[in-house]
């Protein structure tokens, strides 16, 4: 964690963060509720968008970038382990963690 981390002087950022990731997330529901009529375009700018203000307030929480990438890899990897329904299925979790070795 950072150590210089200061919620009280982040509360706005941290507030307009979390209002936005909020209204992403509503956005990439309300784009799937059309089914078939779902812009790939939209959809793929929701799912940008959740994860670039997944990063931002992890940082105004003090959490650093790399420390994010390290619980997601973990996290990826004790799913592949207990055997997900997602990982068992198709492999999911198992191809993540490959594309996330694999852009570095």
């Amino acid at each position: 964690m950072n150590v210089e981390y200061d919620v009280t002087g982040n509360v706005k950022a941290i507030e307009w963060i979390k209002t936005e990731l909020l209204g992403a997330v509503t956005t990439l529901h309300r784009v799937l509720l059309k089914g078939t009529k779902a812009s790939q375009d939209m959809i793929l700018e929701c799912l940008a968008s959740i994860i670039i203000l997944t990063y931002l307030l992890s940082r105004r929480l003090g959490i650093d970038f790399s420390s994010v990438d390290s619980e997601i890899k973990a996290k990826l990897k004790l799913g592949i382990v207990e055997g997900d329904d997602i990982e068992k299925d198709h492999g999911d979790l198992s191809k993540l963690l490959k594309y996330i070795g694999q852009r570095k």
